[in-house]
């Protein structure tokens, strides 16, 4: 490719998109837990969670795509890039974790947190326990790790190549999602890390079912199940699609939408069984023990369908002028790591005051997340684009001087 990359600012507008459905999962969790089953509220909320739980796994395609669309044409250094990627999206971490457990300890003082600890909250930099959207993090510094493996398989070229490659990376997802307890299990029980006796490794696990197949070590494996989320291979056939698009991302993009139908078609059919499905495992009716494969299927239609969306959203924004739009996109990140804070916050004062109104305590806390990580992001990104400005600007005129002294020489 010759010339400047153009920046691909629908996959910004993506991104965002994704941030504020986590968000929305977030709040709708309470209503979620609380309202009747079968009740109107329930059915709503439960099945608009399922609608928008796509938004993590579209979170690892979006960023396998920028990070294959920058290094398509680049020379890529590995410490370079881990350094770059601890600068980018480690740091940040760290510092959330760290306000997140000063606010709990200091501010809301949770019986969970008596008393500042080094170690407490080394253990939660480290486990990303600390807040639920975390997880995130610990799966992308996973796929980070394994970026020479990515690296050579995007070298493969040929269709039934990319074919065997790519369902393979379903098949993983999909059984990892379904096994991952069970197999990590027995590896420590090999190990010698734990017992479980008469362990069953390929029983009738789902996710919906963690402990079915043991008849001992039930805590051991309810605390590996936990784990399922923050192993990357149950995520994997996102972050190898984002990573053979990115490679050829213009293309695919125009591409994609001559199947646009049978995209849409898919999605609805997948959204509605997904939906339908979770909702009757949730009130007990049906036990869904296939649940990992309509849910990876599910998110795979809705990543591509919205993908095909978002490019004519941008499309009309860069019509009418997308400043403010676009520097809300930059921060999507920022948005991500600290919107829980603010739920939490909101949620402790809520129950200081006795509102017991489930839908009130919605509405409340949606309106304040919303507005706050909005507003926080904007001025943080902002500030750091300023100060972006300013040391382009100082090495650039240092450059100049270096230059000038050099002609005098």
């Amino acid at each position: 490719m010759s010339g400047v990359k153009r920046k691909i600012t629908e996959i910004s507008v993506y991104e965002f998109y994704m941030c504020m459905f986590v968000i929305t999962i977030h709040l709708l969790s309470d209503g979620v837990d609380n309202f009747a089953r079968w009740s109107a509220e329930s059915v709503i909320f439960s099945s608009l969670t399922r609608i928008i739980s796509f938004a993590v796994p579209g979170f690892i395609f979006t960023s396998a795509i920028k990070l294959f669309y920058k290094y398509s044409d680049r020379k890529f250094s590995y410490p370079k890039f881990l350094f770059d990627r601890f600068l980018k999206v480690y740091i940040p971490y760290v510092i959330a974790v760290c306000i997140y457990y000063i606010v709990y300890v200091f501010v809301l003082t949770l019986d969970e947190y008596p008393s500042f600890n080094w170690t407490q909250l080394g253990s939660y930099i480290w486990s990303g326990n600390i807040s639920a959207q975390f997880y995130f993090v610990i799966l992308m510094v996973q796929f980070y790790l394994l970026m020479p493996i990515w690296r050579l398989l995007s070298k493969l070229k040929s269709v039934p190549s990319l074919a065997v490659v790519i369902a393979a990376a379903l098949a993983l997802t999909i059984l990892s999602r379904m096994y991952f307890p069970q197999a990590a299990a027995a590896i420590l029980e090999q190990l010698g890390k734990i017992e479980i006796p008469n362990i069953k490794l390929f029983s009738s696990f789902t996710l919906s079912n963690p402990l079915s197949g043991y008849s001992a070590g039930i805590e051991q494996v309810q605390a590996l199940a936990a784990y399922t989320n923050k192993s990357f291979s149950s995520y994997l056939v996102f972050w190898i699609c984002g990573m053979y698009i990115g490679l050829n991302y213009d293309a695919f993009n125009e591409k994609i939408k001559s199947g646009k139908i049978v995209i849409y078609i898919g999605w609805l059919v997948f959204a509605v069984a997904h939906c339908v499905l979770s909702y009757l495992r949730f009130c007990g009716v049906i036990r869904y023990t296939f649940e990992p494969t309509i849910v990876v299927l599910f998110c795979i239609f809705s990543i591509f369908g919205f993908l095909i969306y978002i490019d004519r959203v941008t499309f009309n924004l860069e019509s009418r002028g997308k400043g403010f739009l676009t520097s809300i996109a930059g921060a999507s990140y920022e948005i991500y790591l600290i919107h829980c804070l603010v739920i939490m916050v909101v949620a402790y004062y809520l129950k200081q005051a006795d509102i017991d109104s489930t839908m009130t305590r919605f509405w409340i806390t949606a309106v304040i997340t919303y507005t706050f990580s909005i507003i926080f992001c904007v001025l943080e990104s902002t500030l750091y684009m300023n100060l972006k400005l300013k040391y382009r600007r100082r090495s650039a005129a240092n450059a100049r001087k270096s230059a000038r002294r050099k002609r005098y020489l």
